[in-house]
């Protein structure tokens, strides 16, 4: 952590939960024992916890654009429009490293993609290596699992929280 001199926060979700009470402590973390390392936040504007613990941490922070959540497959211009915009953000801040905290597998993928295209390292804080099966459920699961597998593959850098999580996402992604 030497060399790094900004950290991007990067977090999606519009819940408040685990993810981000972790990446607040991380954050916190960071601030105490590396007080000459900037950290930004690019966050949601529909997590009022999340942007209350912000505020209330003097943390900066800018607003994501956001994606079509729900179907992102039935709004790929939006989505497009959407990922531009984060691009844009990601480099107008220039972190030298992110660390992308999303719950799904999938937004952390398309996170990842803006990452990657603006040419910064980075890794996506998954906790768990869970697939849609796990949860129950019949057709649209399977399918699911499908489009989870593909996430977790693409994904170089995975930061989770026990050694079974680990050996799952190894499998998913043996490059991990």
């Amino acid at each position: 952590m030497e060399n790094t001199k900004r950290i991007l926060f990067y977090v999606d979700v519009g819940s408040y939960g685990g993810h981000e009470v972790m990446c607040l402590a991380v954050c916190d973390g960071i601030r105490e024992f590396f007080p000459s390392i900037k950290v930004e936040w690019l966050v949601s504007d529909d997590n009022p916890r999340l942007l209350e613990a912000l505020r209330a941490g003097s943390h900066r922070f800018t607003f994501l654009a956001k994606f079509p959540r729900d179907r992102l497959m039935k709004h790929p211009a939006a989505l497009l429009r959407a990922m531009s915009s984060n691009l844009r953000k990601i480099r107008r801040i220039a972190p030298d490293v992110v660390i992308i905290g999303s719950p799904a597998v999938t937004f952390s993928f398309l996170a990842s993609l803006e990452v990657r295209l603006a040419a910064i390292p980075y890794c996506c804080y998954l906790p768990t290596a869970a697939l849609a099966t796990d949860f129950g459920g019949e057709a649209e699961p399977r399918y699911m699992d499908s489009v989870w597998r593909f996430c977790f593959g693409r994904i170089p850098n995975l930061l989770t929280i026990d050694d079974e999580q680990k050996r799952r996402m190894q499998e998913f992604n043996p490059r991990a």
